[in-house]
């Protein structure tokens, strides 16, 4: 039997203390004890000094009205008490169970010899009762309470004290089916059945352990319904085909192999009793798979190597509509183990007679003593673990739920419970599950699944491919991979609308396109009718929502439809979207937020220039918007590839026009609208997170991120690192990143810098439009600004173009130090108005975008020449070059980057090795041309 001390739960702390110290001063006179003093330690501990009325002998007295097992560490504390105070004794009076380690003191204790058992008193909680009965203060519990109902299996559980304010009441489990469902109230004096339904109800709503249980229990009333008696314990289902929206069918399930594996040894830890651990959780985003990973270790447990040595039962707890579903689930999977002979057990005899204890059931506790003794594990998984916190209503079950974990706690059985977590959900710091996650930490193992590796993704899609019966284009395989940026709900959802859209006729060539989360749940809600979207909008919001109140307010055709269409999912009497995702994108309208992380085939300023040329009109053919550039027409594919990413460009047929939410293709609007989609860039995002502004990044640091942000890219190391220079070309061109000397800074400008825009050299840009490409050497350039310096406004452009200086004069106008007006050439004063030209023309090409990338290039790999650096540009900016303009572009670039590199260690621009050939005359020492 139990005792429990019960209070409202609307009341503080402090009433149940004193409930507590009512019930013990009661309990003390009984035994001849007056109290001395009385000690409060918490709301439900109380310590007592008493006296004899008759010997005067001094005892203290500690209280308990604890639910949970006690440990042995309170007695050998009390104990302690007693000897060092020197008291005549010490009691304990202990509401709830003892512990197995308090059992074993308590029999220890008292086989000692009188005079020293003496010293300490247990009144575990039959003591008590007895105590209470011997006094008269309260009666035996009542026989042949519940009547036999023909249809049922109803039999009576275990018998609890209940303490209120309103006074003591014996209360009876009842078990229907073998799991404790409802409640009978007696009064603990006089024996009689309490039917007054609001002291019922006032009982009910108290924190004791009962309160999930039915007290207004009519079992006689044959009018109650077998729904409203007992509900179904719905398994975690899996899908049968490979395009059901169902957790996979484990022949189609890939990867996770270290949580199968870690899940499996974890378990056989418990078979050979090397870990005391008997919990294990699941825990991940949604839509990772947790649910296909609990399908797939249910499936492997069956196989011929673990069918004897573990069973593994999964239930769905979306199915549950009230406490008794988590007793009916653990009753379901140890009748399922019986049934199945995986341990040889009469089922008849399973019941779950204590409700407070779950494993204390006596058919519980000898089921899993044969398990032990057999050397098998029962594994015992409740998927869709968050669902109890998601709803007030669903708090009970939470509570039952927690019972049932510490219970398992304390037993450590063969019996292993295991939960799948949703981790992207919210648990409030006042809500009880928040305290139960970290007072279970270490009692635990924990399993967290992320995003898929490369691997696990290309396995995912080559059973796409299986299940298709054709090979995938490497255009669309690589771009289902990246374009599911890991996340395998997204990597199914974008096989499954390619598998539609090849089934209805369509060539993979024309399914090369954009695949975004947004377009494909709007292509889910688009051919549905308005009840049918009304319904799924009323599941969404309720969800789990009830089947019959779903089907009685929108009619069974509107249900059958959504079910064919494979939108709703039924657990039971419970119903739901087919994606947690999906049903948050039918209440907000918002797409999940999948993070960015698209990398440029192309250079921006080759993008730019493809982009000025397109209007909202019918649009340009691949043709002609190469010849309109000067491009190869691969190379514009990529390029229109890449307006598609970043919704600047739209496709349709063979042309391509500007997107229609793009106001017009001014420099500047491409740029803010890039600028946009680049601040939720998974990299962009990743940096804001770990770094703080300000921080200096390195080509290193962007090329880790990158691989970590996308797992499922599988790139050699000079790859990613043109994926991460070029990446960092586009961060810095919107004003995100900041170049420097040795890589970037992460600062935030707040509106894009054009002027480190990589521009090409295709048809009809003009010389400020085009990218640094070593148009002249360093020496050419000093010289030239010096000329122009000195003639204090007076240099033409023919003079410079006779002197054949033109080139130099370029790259000067392009770094902003002279301006072109007329026919005259001026310089820009303001800046650098003190330098030398040389310090001067140094400064302007650290901060040039390319020569940064060179010299970052030179650094790591000195032996690089002319012919290499040239292959490299020509990659990162697209550009169609021949071999000779690769080695002419290449040498140039290396003679500036040398001669940066060479000056690195004095932050100043170094000697230029040889005088440079030129008409100009400087007019100067060749030492002071460069500032020594």
């Amino acid at each position: 039997m139990r005792i429990e001390v019960a209070t409202p739960r609307s009341q503080p702390a402090k009433a149940k203390g004193d409930l507590l110290e009512a019930f013990a001063v009661e309990l003390m006179r009984i035994q001849n004890y007056s109290v001395e003093q009385e000690i409060r330690r918490t709301a439900s501990e109380l310590d007592l000094l008493c006296r004899n009325t008759v010997n005067s002998r001094q005892i203290y007295v500690e209280c308990k009205a604890h639910r949970d097992p006690l440990s042995a560490g309170v007695l050998q504390r009390l104990l302690g008490i007693v000897y060092f105070q020197c008291y005549s004794e010490g009691w304990l009076i202990s509401a709830g169970p003892l512990g197995k380690d308090a059992k074993g003191f308590q029999v220890e204790w008292e086989a000692k010899p009188q005079e020293q058992r003496q010293k300490l008193s247990i009144y575990d909680p039959d003591r008590v009762i007895n105590a209470l009965k011997d006094a008269r203060l309260i009666s035996d519990p009542p026989t042949d309470t519940i009547p036999s109902i023909s249809d049922r299996v109803v039999s009576p559980g275990e018998w609890t004290l209940l303490i209120t304010e309103s006074g003591r009441f014996w209360v009876q489990t009842v078990l229907v089916s073998g799991a404790p469902e409802a409640a009978l109230v007696f009064s603990a004096e006089r024996g009689d059945r309490i039917t007054d339904p609001v002291l019922l109800k006032r009982l009910a709503d108290t924190d004791c352990t009962l309160s999930g249980l039915d007290f207004e229990y009519r079992s006689f009333d044959s009018h109650r319904s077998e729904d409203d008696r007992q509900q179904s314990v719905i398994q975690v289902q899996h899908g049968e085909s490979w395009s059901d929206y169902r957790p996979s069918h484990p022949n189609n399930f890939v990867g996770r192999k270290p949580a199968q594996d870690g899940i499996l040894k974890f378990l056989n830890g418990v078979r050979s009793g090397i870990t005391s651990t008997r919990i294990f959780a699941i825990t991940g985003d949604s839509g990772m798979g947790k649910s296909s990973l609990i399908a797939k270790l249910r499936s492997r447990t069956q196989n011929i190597r673990y069918r004897r040595k573990v069973f593994l039962y999964a239930v769905d707890v979306r199915a549950a509509t009230k406490p008794s579903y988590i007793l009916a689930s653990l009753l379901a999977c140890l009748r399922e183990t019986a049934g199945s002979q995986f341990v040889e057990f009469d089922t008849d005899r399973l019941e779950i007679s204590d409700h407070a204890d779950p494993l204390s059931s006596p058919s519980v506790h000898a089921i899993l003593e044969v398990a032990a003794e057999q050397k098998r594990v029962i594994c015992l998984v409740f998927d869709q673990f968050e669902e109890l916190y998601s709803k007030p209503e669903m708090f009970p079950v939470f509570e039952e739920a927690q019972r049932l974990f510490l219970s398992v706690v304390a037993a450590r059985s063969n019996l292993v419970l295991g939960f799948a977590w949703r981790t992207d959900s919210t648990v409030l710091q006042d809500h009880p599950a928040y305290h139960m996650w970290h007072r279970l930490a270490d009692h635990r193992l924990n399993i967290s699944i992320g995003p898929f590796e490369h691997s696990e993704a290309s396995a995912a899609i080559t059973t796409f491919e299986k299940e298709l019966g054709q090979k995938l284009l490497p255009g669309i395989r690589r771009q289902i991979s990246e374009n599911s940026r890991g996340y395998p709900w997204l990597l199914k959802k974008l096989c499954i609308h390619l598998y539609e859209k090849l089934g209805s006729g369509k060539s993979q060539a024309k399914l090369v396109d954009t695949l975004d989360v947004e377009t494909l749940f709007a292509g889910d809600l688009t051919p549905l009718s308005q009840p049918e979207i009304n319904c799924l909008k009323v599941i969404a919001a309720q969800a789990p929502a009830d089947w019959h109140e779903v089907l009685e307010t929108a009619g069974a055709e509107t249900l059958r439809a959504l079910q064919d269409k494979r939108l709703i999912v039924r657990s039971g009497n419970r119903i739901n979207l087919y994606w947690d995702l999906f049903r948050e994108y039918v209440l907000t309208g918002k797409a999940p937020s999948v993070p960015f992380t698209y990398v440029p085939s192309a250079s921006l300023g080759t993008l730019l220039a493809v982009t000025e040329k397109l209007n909202h009109g019918a649009g340009m053919s691949f043709d002609e918007l190469s010849e309109a550039v000067g491009r190869r027409t691969s190379t514009v594919q990529n390029i229109v590839h890449d307006l598609k990413m970043f919704r600047i460009a739209q496709v349709t047929g063979s042309r391509v026009s500007l997107d229609s939410e793009i106001s017009s293709p001014d420099e500047n609007v491409i740029l803010e609208k890039i600028r946009a989609i680049l601040k939720r860039h998974a990299l962009y995002l990743a940096l804001s997170v770990s770094e703080e502004s300000g921080s200096r990044l390195t080509l290193d640091d962007l090329v880790a991120n990158l691989r970590r942000i996308n797992p499922t890219a599988h790139h050699d190391a000079r790859t990613w690192k043109t994926y991460a220079e070029r990446i960092a070309q586009w961060l810095s061109a919107v004003g995100l990143f900041k170049v420097e000397q040795n890589g970037w800074i992460l600062e935030d400008h707040g509106k894009p810098i054009a002027s480190l825009v990589w521009r090409g050299r295709g048809k009809g840009d003009g010389v400020h439009r085009s990218a640094f490409q070593a148009e002249a050497p360093p020496e050419k350039v000093i010289a030239c600004l010096d000329w122009i310096r000195k003639s204090s406004g007076k240099t033409t452009m023919i003079a410079v173009r006779d002197t054949g200086h033109r080139n130099a004069l370029a790259v000067l106008v392009r770094w902003g130090l002279v301006q072109p007006g007329g026919n005259r050439v001026d310089e820009i004063g303001e800046e650098g108005a003190d330098m030398r030209s040389a310090s001067l023309v140094w400064k302007k090409a650290w901060s040039d975008s390319t020569l940064v990338q060179v010299r970052n290039w030179l650094e790591s790999d000195p032996s690089l020449d002319g012919l290499q650096l040239g292959e490299r540009l020509a990659e990162v900016r697209g550009m169609g070059w021949t071999r000779a303009s690769k080695v002419r572009v290449g040498n140039g670039m290396r003679r500036w980057g040398c001669w940066l590199l060479e000056g690195e260690e004095t932050s100043a621009p170094p000697s230029i090795p040889r005088k440079p050939r030129t008409k100009i005359d400087t007019g100067v020492d060749q030492g002071d041309l460069f500032g020594r």
